[in-house]
């Protein structure tokens, strides 16, 4: 894996322009007879004792080809025993058995005998395939015959759990020839989800012998016979004296054992389980010149058949079935006799192509063993590195199961990848890409230095990947949990260069309410470094397009740093630059900000007269409508100790919203008048008249569209002088003029005059003695123009057809 096959961020591909000679899955190159083989002696050992697993049944059966047709059977007092059995030679076989329930018979073994000596050496041979398939390689087991079962219609056998004693470890049943229907043998084990059924009775029993097999800690039964009669022999395999009952047990802990200390060999970078002490060096997957195969270990275990996108996906581990899953927990085990750091870390890895244009495509998608989806669907690097195990020794087209590469193309093959636990994070970056290892990473309490520094190397193209990876992700990947470990490792390493390449790779990648929600972690870089270095960085991180997000950013960094004087100068001035900007757009928007009172408490903090006089000239630009909140917030920070021109300054903006509100109780208290210099216009006498009565409200209808009641509305608002609402609106499908009076005793700000004298009233408190005059004998003028009462014993509302 080269400095220039760097991965994508979400799984690894490679290409070739050649349709003719594609790649073997996971980039293997080779002919279809190669055979591949590990490098390395640490890898090939590896491979070898994995090669010693073999799928272990606890049942099998079937057409006995290692025995001859007929084993010249005979019966104390019957004789030769003719097969297949016919009604009177079971007549026969009666008298010298014992009944094993309805229409079931067994004979003792010591009353029958084998002509055929072709049939003792068949058995001994069946026995010990038996033996190799049942795990006891190279263990000799002794056949012992035990009865001969005969059964008629309906004849069967109950569940029942092997209760041999002694040394047996498994069951062997033999058919001679026969001629019967049903009868089929099910086998069942604990903790397996499924029965084994074996049917005997096919066309092919009546000329050819049949076994079953099934070890001591199963249990089988019978089904019922319906027609014909079911002959059987029943051995027990025993294991021979000399070998310990635990052999199996005793060969299974010596090759973990071997297991373990070959992966011990195994050596991975950097190691994440030290303590953060090490150098800062940079590493790569790639291989130094003075290393071995065998000095760095990805291992590749390609399960040795199809499985289910979905099963794996689903149960992750648990989907393994026969050998994979057998020779995966043999690995899983040799972790339980290492050190942490030498742990094997497993990852699924599943292969498939796709055909664009002239060229074809491999992608690999990673999975964690429980199945979880770590990354799937952008091209990334090359399998150069990985090193295949081959316990089987198969060629690549056995491999593959596949004679033709044609075959090959919309394969899909999952192979267990494995590497040492030290290199995890590093592996997963290079080999899936940084974003599908953000999951591995956040999993570690702690990073090393090298793995940090790694991780924040300028490296154009997998920040593009990686940038790629990010946006196209759903559901979002975890980038803040990674950015707040990152710099909790960075304030660790105490390296302000690493803040500089922190915020230009992952930072600007954060969403905005991503950044904002950052703020601490921003707080803790600036604590621990000097302004000065990491101040600037900083001031740029929490820039967003939207002005008062900057200037919420900037604020409550400014809070939580008040006491480093430098830090809370900068950025109350950033602060105020955002608000003069915020001001330019909307001259009232800080009359609305939840952090106005901060702004002018950090002013006043930051001793900068400057400072203080621009949010002093924001404030002068607010309306005094909106002046009331403000002035509650800033009046916090003024007190009898606070600085004159800081009393000053607040008495100004207290006297201004104060006249404000004088002036809109004598507006409100004004009664209703009214003048219409020219009444010719539709609807004028209806009009005048309601504008004499005491009613709030006029609707005009019989108006024949909406552009009509426009310009009616128009008119109106044209000849009348008075404070009226004149909309054109809708009453169901009609078009209307609504008038309102909004003046007078219907000014809807006589409601708030309480609430306006208590706020004169606190503002009052705020004013020098000889500015807070009273208003109560304030007289509100009358009005000279056309002034008529209103009768507020008329109805509310007029309707004019």
């Amino acid at each position: 894996m080269g400095k220039d096959s760097d991965s994508s961020d979400v799984v690894s591909c490679s290409s070739t322009s050649s349709v003719d000679s594609p790649p073997w899955p996971f980039s293997i190159k080779g002919k279809s007879s190669d055979v591949p083989v590990p490098r390395g002696k640490a890898a090939q050992e590896i491979n070898d004792l994995l090669g010693q697993i073999q799928d272990t049944e606890v049942s099998f059966g079937g057409l006995a080809y290692l025995l001859p047709i007929l084993p010249g059977l005979s019966v104390t007092d019957v004789g030769t025993v003719a097969l297949p059995l016919r009604g009177e030679m079971v007549e026969r076989l009666k008298l010298q058995a014992s009944e094993d329930g309805p229409q079931s018979w067994v004979i003792p073994a010591d009353q029958v005998a084998m002509a055929n000596p072709e049939w003792e050496r068949g058995i001994q041979m069946l026995c010990a395939f038996s033996a190799d398939k049942m795990g006891y390689k190279d263990i000799a087991l002794r056949p012992r015959l035990a009865k001969v079962i005969v059964r008629g219609p309906q004849g069967s056998r109950e569940r029942q759990l092997e209760t041999a004693a002694g040394r047996c470890v498994a069951t062997l049943v033999v058919q001679p020839p026969a001629e019967y229907s049903g009868g089929d043998y099910i086998v069942s084990q604990d903790g397996k989800a499924s029965d084994a059924r074996y049917e005997l009775g096919v066309a092919a029993a009546a000329f050819r012998p049949h076994y079953v097999v099934y070890s001591a800690d199963s249990s089988c039964r019978v089904e019922r016979v319906t027609s014909g009669y079911q002959f059987a022999l029943e051995y027990q395999l025993f294991l021979l004296s000399h070998v310990p009952w635990d052999c199996k047990k005793r060969a299974s802990t010596l090759l973990l054992g071997k297991l373990a200390e070959a992966v011990g060999q195994l050596k991975g970078r950097p190691d994440d389980t030290d303590n953060l002490v090490d150098a800062p060096t940079s590493h790569s997957p790639e291989k130094d010149s003075s290393e071995t195969d065998e000095d760095y270990g990805v291992l590749m275990y390609v399960l040795s058949k199809p499985y289910n996108r979905q099963d794996i996906e689903k149960n992750g581990s648990e989907a393994l079935s026969s050998v994979d899953r057998d020779r995966f927990l043999f690995l899983k085990d040799a972790n339980t006799l290492l050190p942490p750091g030498k742990h094997l870390t497993f990852y699924f890895a599943s292969s498939y192509f796709s055909t664009e244009q002239k060229d074809t495509k491999e992608f690999v998608a990673w999975h964690l063993m429980t199945g979880s989806l770590l990354g799937n669907g952008t091209p990334g690097v090359l399998f150069n590195s990985l090193n295949v195990l081959n316990p089987d020794n198969k060629s690549l087209g056995q491999l593959w199961n596949n004679n033709s590469k044609s075959e090959r193309f919309g394969c899909g093959r999952f192979a267990i990848v494995m590497w040492p636990y030290a290199s995890d994070i590093l592996n997963a970056m290079y080999l899936m890409g940084i974003a599908s290892a953000i999951p591995i990473i956040l999993k570690r309490d702690y990073l090393s230095h090298s793995t940090v520094r790694e991780l924040l190397k300028n490296d154009m193209l997998r920040y593009y990947h990686f940038a790629r990876a990010v946006q196209a992700s759903k559901p979002p990947i975890r980038l803040l949990l990674l950015c707040e470990k990152l710099v909790s490792t960075i304030i660790q390493l105490d390296d302000v260069k690493l803040v500089t390449s922190f915020f230009k790779k992952y930072f600007d990648l954060l969403r905005e309410e991503e950044k904002t929600e950052f703020l601490p972690s921003l707080a803790m870089l600036a604590r621990k470094f000097e302004w000065r270095y990491a101040g600037r960085s900083i001031l740029v991180a929490i820039e967003c397009r939207l002005h008062e997000t900057s200037l919420n950013r900037a604020l409550t960094l400014a809070e939580s740093l008040c006491d480093i004087p430098p830090a809370r100068a900068a950025l109350t001035i950033f602060a105020v630059e955002k608000a003069q900007s915020l001001c330019r757009v909307r001259p009232d928007a800080l009359a609305f900000s939840q952090n106005m009172g901060l702004l002018w408490k950090n002013a006043i903090a930051s001793g900068n007269t400057s400072t203080f006089l621009s949010v002093k000239n924001l404030v002068a630009q607010i309306n005094p409508k909106h002046l009331g909140g403000i002035v509650r917030e800033i009046s916090k920070y003024i007190d009898a100790t606070s600085a004159p021109e800081h009393q000053a300054t607040l008495a100004s903006i207290a006297w201004t919203r104060r006249q404000w509100l004088i002036n809109e109780i004598l507006i409100c208290k004004k009664p209703f008048t009214w003048q219409v210099p020219d009444t010719n216009f539709p609807h004028s006498a209806d009009i005048l008249a309601f504008l004499q009565a005491g009613t709030r409200s006029l609707v005009i209808s019989d108006i024949s569209s909406m552009s009509d009641a426009r310009f009616l509305a128009a008119i109106i608002s044209q000849k009348i002088q008075a404070s009226l609402s004149i909309t054109a609106d809708r009453l169901g499908q009609q078009a209307v003029v609504r008038i309102t009076k909004t003046g007078g005793h219907f000014d809807s700000r006589r409601l708030e005059i309480p609430t306006y004298l208590a706020e004169i009233q606190r503002l009052g408190q705020l004013l020098p003695l000889n500015e807070n005059t009273n208003t109560g004998n304030t007289k509100i003028p009358k009005s000279a123009i056309a002034t008529k009462r209103p009768r507020l014993e008329e109805p509310e509302v007029i309707n004019i057809e």
